[in-house]
C-alpha cells in the first residue's frame, strides 16, 4: 500500500508520513484519479492510499468481473485500517 499527500504543508506531510510509516505501507507517487481530488481542488489537505500495484490492477482487474473481495489480503487491510485509525486519532480522537 502506498500513500501520498496533497495540499498539506511540509510539517503536516512529515507528521502524516511518520504516522503511516509501518511495514507494508510506503510513500508513493501522486495519484490524481480518485475522490480525494474533490478535496484537493478546494485546497484541503488530503491523503490518498492505493495499492502499489495500481497500474496493473487498474488495467486488468479493477471494476471488472475479476474484481472480487477474496483478492483482498485481510492482514494488509487490517494494517491499513490501523494506520488510518492512528492518523485520525493524531488529529484529535
Amino acid at each position: 500500500t502506498a500513500y501520498s499527500t496533497y495540499e498539506c504543508d511540509p510539517e503536516r506531510s512529515d507528521r502524516i508520513g511518520k504516522i503511516l510509516t509501518r511495514p507494508g505501507i510506503e510513500s508513493g507517487e501522486p495519484w490524481y484519479q480518485s475522490d480525494h481530488m474533490v478535496f484537493v481542488q478546494q485546497g484541503v489537505c488530503s491523503v490518498a492510499m492505493v495499492t502499489t500495484e495500481f497500474a496493473s490492477v487498474w488495467s486488468t482487474t479493477a471494476h471488472t468481473d475479476l474484481d472480487k473481495p477474496e483478492l483482498v489480503d485481510p492482514a494488509q487491510l487490517a494494517n491499513v485500517a490501523l494506520a488510518v485509525r492512528d492518523l485520525v486519532c493524531s488529529l484529535g480522537c
